[in-house]
Formats: structure tokens, sequence, C-alpha cells
């Protein structure tokens, strides 16, 4: 039996004699050598072009996540996020965000809006706010601060789903 090269990763198989070809066989080693070596330059070839897709796909900031849709609730608070915003419940208090609720690469928010006292003897008045947290999964850290810095509500834990006596 004829001695055969090993088959490379393509698949083609190669004869060292010039069986079937019509070819004497230093032609049969000549297109050896030459797949051989086109095989190793593209083995060569891979790593570059992973890191060329790699960097390709990476420049592109990824799309923000939305803030799932539902009603969150929690002992203190309560949410009702949908496509267009969200409105909050707190005991005594009211707020709400007019824009999409969107998540960052780490699943934290930060959204504008408007925070409404309703209890005391002052008249409710709505004033600018920054409703703030983070969702991982089907639980949200909420806190609510007003433009001057301090804090109005919060933080304090929402989960999607859930009945509002938890």
């Amino acid at each position: 039996m004829p001695a055969r090269a090993p088959a490379p990763a393509s698949g083609v198989e190669f004869s060292w004699t010039s069986e079937g070809t019509g070819l004497p066989w230093i032609c049969n080693l000549a297109r050896l050598r030459a797949q051989i070596a086109m095989e190793v330059a593209m083995w060569r070839m891979q790593p570059a072009l992973v890191m060329v897709l790699l960097v390709a796909c990476g420049t592109e900031a990824p799309d923000p996540a939305e803030i799932p849709a539902g009603v969150w609730s929690g002992s203190d608070a309560r949410a009702t996020v949908g496509a267009s915003g969200a409105a909050f419940a707190f005991h005594c208090a009211a707020g709400s965000a007019p824009n999409p609720l969107t998540l960052d690469a780490d699943g934290e928010f930060d959204l504008a809006g408007s925070y409404e006292l309703q209890a005391g003897p002052e008249p409710y008045r709505q004033q600018a706010a920054r409703f703030r947290g983070q969702v991982r999964g089907r639980t949200m850290t909420l806190e609510v601060r007003m433009d001057d810095g301090s804090r109005a509500q919060g933080p304090t834990e929402l989960v999607l789903g859930a009945s509002e006596s938890q």
C-alpha cells in the first residue's frame, strides 16, 4: 500500500504517489507543502483576527437596559414602572419620573423627577428630585434625594411583583 501523508485539519488528503492524480509524486509533495503552509498561516492569523473582532465589537456602548415594567413593592415604598416612566408612592409622599427608566452597565439608575410631601401643615408642593438606586434581578434598591442633596426617602428595597405588606 502506498504511503499517505496525514490529513491536515481541513480534511483534505494528499497522496505521496501519483495514484489517481496523473501527476508525478513530486507535484503532490509540492501541493502538500503549499496546503500545510496555508494552514499554518491561517492558524497564525486567528489570534489577530479574534483581537480585531473583539476591539471592533467592544467599541460600541451597550444599549442601556430598561428597568422591568410592573409593580415593585416593599415595606416603605411602591414603584409602578411603565414604558414612559414611573410613579412612586411612599408613606405621606409621592413622586414621579416622566422618562423611560434605564439601567447603566452596573444595573444602576439615576432619574430626574418630582417629589411631593403629602403630610403636615404645609400645602403640597412638588419639588425637583433624583430617584437613584440599582436593580439586581427582581430586587430594586431605591433612594430619593432632593436637588439640594438632602435625602427625602430611603434607601429602601422593593421587589418586582411582591405585595405591599413585605
